[in-house]
């Protein structure tokens, strides 16, 4: 039961940090027990896996809580936060690679549909026994590029984001493209990240429409999300 005690305190420890930096309301959901059960079952496999395909750079489960899940997981609820009234309710995980965040945010916001896009078979092949795997009813995975997507196959998403994805340019134009012009693009950060510089990569093309900027002591680090929304709507 260590492990499990171990998930289950670093993303109540997680969500009591935003609810503090006031990012969160206290009527934010704790995840659940099965929720925690469902997030072990992701990590085992992803351990499993990542010993025959190249999803994430290895370690034991501590340490992939650490680096992957509970970044992944503060993500969720922010993006939640933001997604809160939307008439589409999805969110589109863009690179989504070994799932992350696109399994954390399924898991943890269930009532949302997601949908993962990533463009190498060997990964979506992982992202459908997940799938399969954890009975994830509202995820689906898109074997494509995000520039070959149409929009009618991700027509329930309102929202899309990234995590470490380094194309911000073509990321949120291709949103706007799929999504709409009333959708939002979110961008996941690490502690260098430079919002001047980004606004100045992406003028004509988006807004900088708010800043989630957060401290996190598992692991320790400075986190960011942006959220963009077109510059022509």
């Amino acid at each position: 039961m260590e492990k499990v005690d171990f998930l289950a305190q670093a993303c109540a420890q997680s969500r009591q940090e935003l609810l503090e930096q006031k990012l969160i309301s206290e009527e934010t959901p704790c995840l659940s027990l099965p929720q925690i059960e469902a997030l072990h079952q992701y990590l085992d496999l992803l351990q499993r896996w990542t010993k025959k395909v190249d999803l994430v750079s290895p370690g034991d489960e501590k340490t992939l809580i650490k680096r992957h899940i509970i970044d992944s997981y503060a993500a969720a609820l922010l993006l939640d936060v933001h997604a809160q009234g939307a008439d589409k309710t999805g969110i589109l995980d863009v690179g989504s690679g070994a799932g992350l965040p696109g399994f954390v945010l399924a898991i943890s916001l269930p009532e949302r549909p997601i949908l993962l896009c990533e463009p190498r078979a060997k990964r979506c092949v992982f992202l459908k026994e997940v799938v399969r795997a954890l009975g994830l009813s509202k995820v689906s995975v898109h074997e494509k590029r995000m520039e070959d997507l149409s929009a009618e196959a991700v027509s329930s998403a309102g929202m899309s984001v990234c995590r470490a994805l380094g194309k911000s340019k073509d990321f949120v134009s291709h949103t706007f493209r799929l999504l709409g012009p009333e959708s939002v693009a979110a961008e996941m950060h690490g502690p260098s990240w430079d919002a001047e510089e980004q606004r100045r990569e992406l003028r004509g093309v988006a807004d900088l429409k708010d800043i989630s900027s957060y401290e996190l002591s598992i692991p320790e680090s400075s986190r960011s999300i942006s959220f963009w929304c077109s510059a022509a709507g």
